[in-house]
């Protein structure tokens, strides 16, 4: 509890500091920032979603990962982002499995490199699980699998389901000014050569349903245009950044959508 409130008093700054960015930018291009009030909520709802990474990541050292029944389905491949790692979808394992589903977290590994090097771990991954497989991704993840898609074509046949949460599809804002410099906002800023030549879900997985989830308020990810891919169906969740991969409402709702008949019948 002491280390979920220290998190949450930790995010503050951060958050204010990435609130002041995103106002920038939206009044740059003409928009209107949301109110004080709203900033407020926002931060303080990343804030607790924060707490929940945390606790997540200690339970499961702790404790070990859900269990996994596979009876039911396709088994779920989940795809962190930058920074994190799978214990990020400790409340989605847990709502698949109480659906009888199987579900992989995948780490791909210590940040600080070009996205590029994170494919060929979500590749063995992929090539391992036995298919069909859906695809859950948060973030980052989303763009190391169409890296991997890109790298590997026959890995499109085994996927029958893919799930983007807040993925900068087509570069996000905040990866501007010094943050250029790092390996992986390098790579994922609005005119990134290297995501202007990297292939779209529907020519990667074209037999493949896909959806695109973005947030109300992100942070992180924005403008919110980015979080979608061409000719692929979007939604958006009343939430933030963080909430779209630890927040377990959201989570039940994503395996609500996976274990639907269809993810034409995806609906907030």
């Amino acid at each position: 509890l002491l280390l979920a409130a220290f998190a949450v008093l930790l995010a503050l700054l951060p958050g204010a500091w990435a609130w002041a960015r995103f106002a920038r930018y939206t009044a740059h291009k003409g928009g209107t920032s949301p109110g004080l009030w709203t900033a407020a909520r926002s931060l303080g709802g990343e804030a607790v979603q924060l707490s929940r990474v945390v606790r997540y990541a200690l339970v499961g050292a702790l404790r070990g990962d859900p269990a996994s029944a596979g009876a039911l389905g396709p088994p779920v491949v989940c795809v962190h982002g930058y920074s994190m790692n799978g214990s990020n979808f400790r409340a989605l394992r847990a709502a698949l499995e109480a659906r009888g589903r199987a579900c992989e977290a995948v780490s791909l590994g210590w940040p600080g490199r070009r996205v590029r090097s994170y494919a060929p771990r979500l590749a063995a991954v992929l090539r391992a699980s036995p298919g069909p497989i859906d695809v859950v991704t948060h973030s980052m993840g989303g763009i190391v699998l169409r890296v991997a898609l890109r790298d590997d074509p026959q890995l499109a046949s085994r996927i029958r389901r893919v799930i983007t949460l807040g993925t900068p599809h087509s570069g996000m804002a905040g990866a501007r000014g010094w943050m250029r410099w790092l390996p992986e906002p390098a790579d994922l800023h609005r005119r990134s050569r290297f995501l202007a030549e990297l292939p779209g879900l529907v020519d990667l997985v074209p037999d493949a349903e896909l959806l695109t989830v973005g947030a109300e308020i992100d942070l992180v990810v924005y403008p919110p245009e980015t979080t979608t891919s061409p000719g692929v169906r979007h939604l958006q969740l009343p939430i933030g950044h963080l909430g779209l991969v630890v927040d377990p409402a959201v989570a039940r709702q994503v395996a609500s959508w996976l274990c639907a008949p269809s993810l034409a019948d995806a609906s907030v």
